[in-house]
C-alpha cells in the first residue's frame, strides 16, 4: 500500500511566488545565467528585462568558461594522441610507416598551436567575462538577496565569496 500525500495548494503557491521573487531579480539572472541554467520565461514583464539582460552576462561567463574547458580538454587529448605517435614511430622499423606517422604528428603538432592559441584566447573571454561579472555584482543597487540562501549557494557553485 501506498501512503497518500496531499498537497497543500496556498503553501505551494506561496513558496512559488517568494521563489520567483528571488529569481526575478538581477542577481538572481547573474547567478542563473553563470551557473548555465535556462530560463523558461517565468519572470513577469515588468521584471523580465533586468533579469534578462543580467542573465545574458552570467551566461555569457559561463559559455566562455565552458569553451576553455572544452579546449583543456581537446588539448590534453591531442597531446596525448601526439605521445602516442612518438611511441610508434620508436616502435616500428617499416620507412612507410615511420613517414606516415611523421606527418601525422606534424598535422597534430599544428593542430595543438591552433589549439593553445585559441585557449589563450578564450582564457582572455573568461576573464573579462568574469569582471564583468563581479563588476555588476558590485553594482548591484539592492544587495540584500545576496544573503539569501539560495542565492549565496548559487555563488559558492561559482567559487565566489561574497563580502556584503
Amino acid at each position: 500500500t501506498h501512503a497518500r500525500v496531499e498537497a497543500d495548494a496556498t503553501n505551494w503557491v506561496r513558496g512559488h511566488t517568494n521563489g520567483l521573487a528571488i529569481y526575478c531579480t538581477p542577481v538572481g539572472g547573474l547567478v542563473n545565467g553563470a551557473l548555465g541554467h535556462s530560463y523558461a520565461g517565468l519572470c513577469d514583464a515588468e521584471k523580465e528585462p533586468a533579469f534578462l539582460s543580467h542573465f545574458k552576462l552570467g551566461w555569457q561567463w559561463y559559455w566562455a568558461k565552458d569553451k576553455v574547458s572544452d579546449l583543456e580538454a581537446e588539448i590534453s587529448q591531442a597531446r596525448t594522441d601526439l605521445s602516442e605517435k612518438e611511441d610508434l614511430i620508436d616502435e616500428t622499423e617499416d620507412e612507410g610507416v615511420r613517414a606516415t606517422l611523421r606527418e601525422e604528428i606534424r598535422n597534430l603538432e599544428r593542430d595543438l598551436w591552433d589549439d593553445e592559441r585559441e585557449l589563450y584566447e578564450a582564457r582572455r573571454e573568461e576573464e573579462h567575462a568574469a569582471g564583468m561579472f563581479i563588476r555588476q555584482i558590485n553594482t548591484l543597487e539592492d544587495r540584500t538577496l545576496l544573503g539569501n540562501p539560495h542565492i549565496a549557494a548559487g555563488f559558492r557553485r561559482l567559487g565566489i565569496a561574497l563580502n556584503q
